[in-house]
Parts: C-alpha cells; sequence; structure tokens
C-alpha cells in the first residue's frame, strides 16, 4: 500500500516538472503570437494607426426599436472608451457629427468624430521595442498594455469595423429577439491633404 502513495506523490512530482516546463515554453510562444497580432504595416500606413483620428458611424440595421436601443448603447461603450482614451489613460476628444434618435432613446444612426489631440494616445508606434528573445521582455500583460498605449483613435478602433448582433430579451418586449448594428470606421483625413 506504501508503493501506491509513492507512485502517487511521484505522479504529482513528474505533473508539477512538466506544468513547470510548459510555463517556460509558453512565454516565447505567448510573446511571439502577441507580435503576430500586430498588422503587418506598410511604412506610409504607420502614421494612419498611431494618430490618426477617427470617424465612427453607427447604424441600426435589423431588429426595429431594438436595434436602435443596442446602437445607442454601443454608441456609449465608444464615448466612454474614447474618454479615457482606449486604454492609454488620456482622454480623447470626441465630437458628435451627426446623431438620429428614437423616442425610446435608441440611436438609428450617428457619426461621431474622436481625436487623439485632447492629449491621449498615438505616438511611437512600433514593436521594435519588444525584443522576444531578451530576458528582461516584458510580461504578456506589460506587453498588451504598452501596444494599446500607442495607439491613436484610428488603430484602437478599427477593428470595430463591421456587424455587431445581440440576442436578448428586449426592454419593450417580452420574447427573445436578433439585432443587429452596422459600424464603420474610417480614418479621419486631416484638413489639406486633400488636393484641389
Amino acid at each position: 500500500e506504501a508503493s501506491g502513495d509513492e507512485d502517487s506523490k511521484d505522479m504529482i512530482d513528474e505533473i508539477k516538472d512538466e506544468l513547470e516546463q510548459l510555463k517556460v515554453q509558453l512565454q516565447p510562444l505567448s510573446q511571439r503570437m502577441h507580435k503576430s497580432l500586430i498588422p503587418v504595416l506598410n511604412p506610409d500606413d504607420v502614421e494612419d494607426l498611431t494618430s490618426s483620428d477617427v470617424v465612427i458611424d453607427i447604424r441600426a440595421g435589423t431588429g426595429g426599436d431594438e436595434a436602435c436601443l443596442f446602437a445607442a448603447e454601443i454608441m456609449a461603450g465608444y464615448e466612454a472608451i474614447a474618454k479615457s482614451g482606449g486604454d492609454g489613460g488620456k482622454s480623447w476628444d470626441i465630437e458628435i457629427l451627426s446623431c438620429s434618435t428614437t423616442d425610446l432613446g435608441g440611436v438609428k444612426e450617428a457619426s461621431l468624430a474622436v481625436s487623439s489631440r485632447g492629449g491621449g494616445g498615438g505616438g511611437g508606434y512600433g514593436y521594435e521595442s519588444f525584443d522576444v528573445a531578451s530576458d528582461d521582455a516584458p510580461e504578456d500583460e506589460d506587453m498588451a498594455q504598452k501596444l494599446l498605449q500607442q495607439l491613436g483613435p484610428y488603430g484602437f478602433f478599427q477593428y470595430e469595423s463591421g456587424v455587431h448582433r445581440v440576442q436578448r430579451v428586449p426592454v419593450n418586449d417580452n420574447k427573445l429577439q436578433t439585432s443587429a448594428v452596422a459600424v464603420g470606421v474610417l480614418p479621419a483625413i486631416p484638413e489639406g491633404a486633400l488636393g484641389n
């Protein structure tokens, strides 16, 4: 019976050793994954990603009033994110260019302009500051935080473009409903950038 306890302890020790080896192997893989998630940029596009302002277009789709309520929630979320400067901690300026609302407080369509001129985001995009092979490479959370801080409004919001869908029981009904909202994200064109 004693050999059974020894076998269990040996098995636990072996599992712990293997877990430690896997943790060591996971770190460089995780760092490479973070690096691969960063878009491969044409040097001409780097400025757009880091410092470009953004225009966000939100339009309620299928789902009637519930889609409009969902669009209002998305708009409020984007405004809250912009006021916090993404995860960069500094506030971005936000301007509502147009907004068409419903009687229930929903949004049929809205256009927002988010600008980093308020002091947040942007500046120094690049992965070269992370040497994945070095011993002092940042932890995954530190790396993700630093990358978020480098993004300007367009870099932060660009992946929000597309159709957002929700299934829920709306406040104005008692059955499950599917609603959709379309979001378009475009870099703002700086004044004077267009020729005559």
